[in-house]
C-alpha cells in the first residue's frame, strides 16, 4: 500500500492553511483604511456583504486604522467572492446623528459636564450618505488578502 494519497492530502491542507483558508472555507482578510489620506480613527465599523448568497462579514478600525474581517464572534474571516462594502449602522461610520445614541450627561470634577464616548465619536468625520449603501466593491481571493479602504470625507 502506497502512502502516495496520505501525503497529498497532507500537502493539500498545508497549502490551504498557507493561502488563509481556514477550515470553514472562511478566508482572512485585513487591511487599512484610510480618510482623506490619513488612518481611519478608531471604532469606524464596516460590513462586507458578499453579491452573491452568502453572510456577511464585520470589520471594526482599530486606532491606526487597520481592520481585520469577522465572520461571528467567534470565527474570524471572510467568504470567497465579490462583496459589497459599507458602513454598519449605528456602528461608528461617522454618519448623521440618528447612527449615535445620545447618552445622559455625565459631569465632571468640577460639575461641568464630561465628554461621553457617543460625543467623541461625533468628532469623527463625516462621510457622504452614498458610503451607507456601497462605499466599494472588493474581490476576496481563496487566499489571505489585503485590502485598503481609501475613504473620502467629501465626494
Amino acid at each position: 500500500m502506497s502512502n502516495q494519497p496520505i501525503f497529498r492530502v497532507v500537502c493539500a491542507c498545508i497549502v490551504l492553511a498557507f493561502l488563509g483558508c481556514n477550515s470553514d472555507g472562511l478566508v482572512t482578510l485585513k487591511g487599512k483604511v484610510t480618510v482623506d489620506g490619513a488612518p481611519a480613527p478608531a471604532g469606524i465599523s464596516f460590513q462586507f456583504q458578499p453579491l452573491s448568497d452568502g453572510s456577511p462579514s464585520y470589520a471594526i478600525t482599530d486606532a491606526d486604522g487597520n481592520y481585520e474581517a469577522e465572520f461571528s464572534y467567534t470565527k474570524k474571516g471572510i467568504m470567497v467572492g465579490k462583496h459589497r462594502v459599507s458602513f454598519i449602522p449605528g456602528g461608528g461610520g461617522g454618519g448623521g446623528d440618528e447612527a449615535m445614541p445620545d447618552n445622559i450627561e455625565e459631569l465632571g470634577q468640577s460639575n461641568k459636564p464630561v465628554e461621553s464616548p457617543a460625543q467623541a465619536n461625533r468628532k469623527r468625520p463625516s462621510f457622504p450618505d452614498s458610503y451607507w449603501g456601497e462605499i466599494m466593491q472588493i474581490n476576496v481571493e481563496n487566499k489571505a488578502n489585503v485590502i485598503d479602504i481609501p475613504l473620502e470625507s467629501k465626494k
